[in-house]
């Protein structure tokens, strides 16, 4: 389980503000632990980092499914790989995309040059030109 993963999880936080809740009982005035225990989870919220987190483990473990119809000479794109193409395709470098996605720019990397195997293509802009003909055609 991801960092980013730990952060989303309902429990985990439970688990987080109960910890800091009984750390600031002990040394610090209640209002003032009030007042941090309701900061910490404005910056979270804030920050997206109260997303909704799927209560099952099976997501996390399974491999990503290749999608039908999204296919190239070197096999299907995952659902992530269409993802990526899909924000490539909205000009996004891949430091935007990382943020975007809440993943490390090396991992966008990684899926772009899996694309690009894929695709058989050399270049970003083929990427975008491949999405606006594969949108077109899932639209039909």
């Amino acid at each position: 389980m991801r960092v980013t993963d730990e952060l989303r999880d309902p429990w985990a936080i439970l688990v987080a503000i109960v910890a800091g809740l009984v750390a600031f009982a002990l040394a610090v005035p209640w209002p003032i632990d009030v007042v941090a225990t309701a900061a910490v989870l404005c910056a979270r919220v804030g920050s997206g980092l109260l997303l909704p987190a799927p209560l099952s483990v099976a997501p996390i473990l399974a491999l990503p499914a290749p999608v039908e119809g999204a296919a190239g000479p070197g096999g299907a794109l995952t659902r992530k790989e269409l993802e990526i193409a899909q924000l490539v395709s909205e000009g996004l470098t891949n430091r935007e995309i990382a943020d975007r996605l809440v993943i490390s720019e090396r991992t966008v990397d990684n899926h772009v040059q899996h694309i690009l195997t894929k695709l058989d293509f050399h270049r970003r802009s083929q990427i975008a030109a491949w999405w606006a003909e594969h949108r077109m055609s899932t639209r039909k």
